[in-house]
């Protein structure tokens, strides 16, 4: 007989969550297998760690030859809107980002239920690998802000490599777009266009740029600060 598998059914961005099986025999030892969504994972122990999201059900077989399998555990993403404060750092956890751009994608993705903060350690640096575009939004009750911490030297994001240039009238390259978002601060995280970035083409046209998502949709209330 295989227990119920137990662990947490929420998965926080970018974590794993440690679910395990247990089963009783009478005769023998046991082995598992672990599935997910119907496909097996090639994972043989009595835990595993999730790090997707999914139905997981695992298969207990004894040394005698009976097997059976557990009903299937549901583990979803966090999709609860951000609230409070969050840091950038290593490892991920429910309240800890890898990454700035991980933080917009989250944002954007979950939208916020209260004041949010994200504080970004002094020294830190992040290379882009393309333009972060944050269309979450803040209000004069409910802000966003994200910001240097501690001393040392401002958090920098360098630039990716451009493909646009400045008289393109489709697209130009920039560091940070905030699109349709309102009460947002930015406090000491520095942007830089690498020297790499050396022709009309590669380098950066924008650093931060807030823009309108539509004509009844403006960016506002929202301030930049690099010193």
């Amino acid at each position: 007989m295989v227990d119920a598998i137990t662990g947490n059914p929420t998965l926080c961005f970018g974590t794993s969550n440690l679910l395990t099986a247990s089963a009783t025999v009478t005769n023998g030892t046991l082995s598992y297998a672990w599935s997910l969504n119907g496909s097996p994972l090639g994972v043989t122990t009595a835990t595993y760690a999730a790090t997707a999201a999914g139905s997981y059900t695992v298969t207990a077989t004894s040394s005698t030859g009976c097997s059976a399998t557990s009903a299937p555990f549901v583990v979803a993403n966090d999709a609860s809107p951000l609230a409070g404060t969050y840091t950038i750092g290593s490892p991920a956890s429910c309240t800890q980002f890898t990454s700035i751009a991980n933080f917009v994608s989250q944002i954007n993705a979950r939208g916020i239920s209260s004041s949010v903060i994200l504080n970004v350690p002094a020294g830190y640096t992040e290379t882009l690998t393309a333009g972060l575009l944050m269309t979450a939004t803040g209000t004069a009750s409910n802000t966003i802000t994200i910001q240097k911490d501690g001393a040392g030297a401002n958090p920098k994001l360098t630039a990716f490599v451009g493909t646009s240039l400045a008289s393109s009238t489709t697209a130009i390259d920039a560091m940070w777009s905030f699109s349709g978002s309102d009460y947002i601060t930015i406090d000491g995280i520095d942007l830089l266009d690498p020297t790499t970035n050396t022709t009309a083409t590669t380098m950066m046209e924008v650093g931060y740029g807030f823009y309108k998502a539509s004509a009844t949709d403006g960016a506002s209330n929202n301030s930049s600060d690099q010193n």
